[in-house]
């Protein structure tokens, strides 16, 4: 007996089964590419955070360089002055002991009281 010949537009078991790999290939693929994109975003969104958190570190340590070039400044204005101070002091020490010098050498060189008592009444001091 003869079977009738399979009509020419249908395609062939083979055809089809291949069809059938070549869609199933294609949602696995699809599959993946959708995992991918998703880790893709996930990692995207971490760099992100992360920058974000870089970049709020770095403005918090901006400010802290700010108040510590502020502290050093405040730092070397009050050495500065206490430089000043030292100096103003060194010199009125100076003075001071300039003024004591020729205190004593005035004291030094005028007479004493009893020196001068006995020139006023006349008496000469006894030798003994």
């Amino acid at each position: 007996m003869l079977q009738p010949a399979p009509p020419a537009n249908e395609p062939s078991k083979t055809q089809a089964d291949s069809t059938v790999k070549e869609l199933q290939r294609a949602k696995v693929e699809a599959i993946h590419l959708r995992v991918s994109e998703e880790l893709a975003q996930r990692k995207l969104a971490d760099a992100e955070a992360d920058l974000k958190q870089a970049k709020e570190e770095a403005g918090r340590a901006t400010k802290e360089a700010e108040q510590a070039k502020m502290d050093a400044q405040k730092a070397r204005e009050s050495q500065a002055k206490a430089e000043n101070k030292l100096a103003d002091a060194e010199r009125a020490r100076a003075a001071a002991e300039g003024r004591e010098q020729a205190c004593l050498s005035a004291a030094k060189s005028q007479p004493g009281l009893g020196t001068r008592l006995r020139s006023w009444f006349g008496r000469k001091p006894s030798n003994p």
